[in-house]
């Protein structure tokens, strides 16, 4: 039986797990307590290609259960090749996102089935679930704020990095691509 823990951060974008994880890293470090931190997808070079492809490629039209299959392979790759080697050396592994949110995204809001998506999951982590799992509970609306706000942040950094017309243009037309992905 391995010694160490496993404890994944769920919420949705905006919910507030990265400011979290932060603290609960510096908690960590403060009393020497050896940890890794990691992510889904992307917590290993194959999970960052996934990562780039399930999230930065809509023109591809995955459908949800290619989805769903995406994300496993991520996670089979993620729990073999990182967090069940460190949990057997005792170590403890924080991660941003888990098991859970396979269930809610691709199982119940994408119509997978939650029960097939819990069944991969668990064959994707070899049967190893979280011992602890924080959920950030973030109302919808809050985080379409959340993601309008940040919107604009860009926007405003983006001008005062660069103000020349050409990045007024640039961002103008970005700006009308992000809008309807803030709305949806």
């Amino acid at each position: 039986m391995d010694a160490g823990r496993l404890i994944s951060f769920e919420g949705l974008d905006g919910a507030g797990k990265t400011t979290q994880m932060e603290l609960l890293e510096r908690w960590l470090a403060e009393r020497h307590i050896a940890y890794i931190r990691t992510r889904e997808p992307g917590g290993t070079p194959l999970g960052t290609e996934l990562r780039h492809l399930l999230l930065h490629r809509p023109e591809l039209k995955i459908t949800p259960l290619a989805e769903a299959l995406l994300f496993q392979a991520d996670r089979a790759q993620h729990f073999s090749t990182v967090v069940i080697p460190a949990l057997h050396e005792g170590r403890l592994v924080i991660t941003d996102r888990c098991f859970d949110a396979s269930i809610a995204y691709q199982g119940y809001a994408r119509g997978v089935g939650v029960e097939l998506v819990e069944r991969l999951s668990l064959l994707a982590t070899q049967g190893r679930v979280p011992d602890l799992t924080i959920l950030l509970d973030l109302d919808p609306t809050q985080q379409l704020e959340i993601k309008a706000a940040c919107a604009r942040s860009r926007l405003a950094l983006t001008l005062k990095q660069n103000p020349s017309i050409v990045a007024y243009r640039k961002v103008f037309v970005c700006s009308l691509t992000l809008i309807p992905s803030v709305l949806k």
